[in-house]
């Protein structure tokens, strides 16, 4: 179909024996030629905002498992920290133990040694 642009709005009304041909004002044309591109635009940006959106939902996506991967690591060495504390724990009960043992162990030998020693000089100093 052909519109046909006229100049003055008294030549838009008049009929055209032409059954293709459309007589338009120019005025309102141009007004909706202007909506008309308008429109286009306003629907791509709204796809544009529309994959935006969508890319800004996976990069969210993608951060939440990386906080939940560096939870876990987090977790997992907050398990090492305390297998590690049990461990000097038991090493610094190790150490008491040890230390009360040869304490014992010393006493037990001056005591066996003062006893052997008062033994002899009673066997021999008499």
């Amino acid at each position: 179909m052909l519109c046909l642009i006229t100049i003055l709005p008294t030549l838009s009304q008049t009929l055209l024996t032409e059954p293709n041909l459309i007589s338009v004002p120019r005025a309102s044309l141009e007004k909706a030629l202007k909506v008309k591109v308008e429109y286009e635009l306003c629907v791509n940006e709204l796809k544009l905002t529309q994959d935006k959106v969508d890319l800004y939902a996976k990069s969210i996506g993608l951060y939440k498992v990386e906080v939940e991967n560096l939870t876990k690591v987090l977790n997992s060495k907050d398990l090492v920290i305390v297998e590690k504390d049990k461990i000097i724990s038991l090493k610094e009960n190790e150490i008491t133990v040890l230390k009360k043992q040869k304490s014992s162990k010393m006493w037990q030998s001056l005591i066996l040694g003062f006893a052997g020693g008062a033994t002899l000089s009673l066997v021999f100093g008499l």
